[in-house]
């Protein structure tokens, strides 16, 4: 069961609670392990170094700073693992390396809900509101209603 299920069940200040007290667990290096397991099925990790990297192979000018803002302004899902950044690939276009707009779209509606490890758990994890499918792996698919359930999270947490 996703921590969003569990959170839709209660009022919004406990949800807040809630939300905080799962972001302490999954900080810890088992449960950003099972965030990094979420993400398998949708292309895995990458690291932020890499994504520069095919980024100056794609003819980017400044790729490190590119990766840095997209990473700050919370434009993209970020995990920091020990001393290394890590970016989920779902929400990139694998021929340009530049977030892909359905991705950014989700990412702009919960960024300012949820921490970064929260917002990385919600796309990793199983959602009611998709039949149970992890909106990282079911964007591809049904981008539409991955916003909407998105927007529903959101309503449920910040009314």
């Amino acid at each position: 069961m996703s921590t969003m299920s569990c959170w839709r069940e209660a009022d919004a200040g406990t949800m807040a609670e809630r939300a905080h007290a799962i972001s302490a667990l999954l900080a810890t290096a088992g449960g950003t392990g099972l965030i990094r397991n979420g993400f398998h099925r949708s292309g895995g990790l990458i690291e932020s170094d890499e994504v520069a990297s095919q980024l100056r192979r794609r003819g980017e000018s400044k790729p490190l700073s590119r990766v840095a803002h997209w990473i700050v302004d919370r434009d993209v899902v970020s995990l920091v693992w020990s001393t290394r950044i890590l970016l989920p690939r779902f929400q990139f276009d694998e021929q340009t390396m530049t977030p892909r707009q359905d991705a950014l779209r989700v990412v702009h509606e919960l960024r300012d809900v949820f921490d970064d490890i929260a917002l990385a758990d919600w796309f990793a994890s199983p959602n009611s509101w998709l039949d149970g499918a992890a909106p990282a792996e079911a964007l591809r698919g049904v981008p539409h209603h991955v916003y909407e359930a998105a927007r529903a999270d959101r309503f449920v947490l910040h009314g």
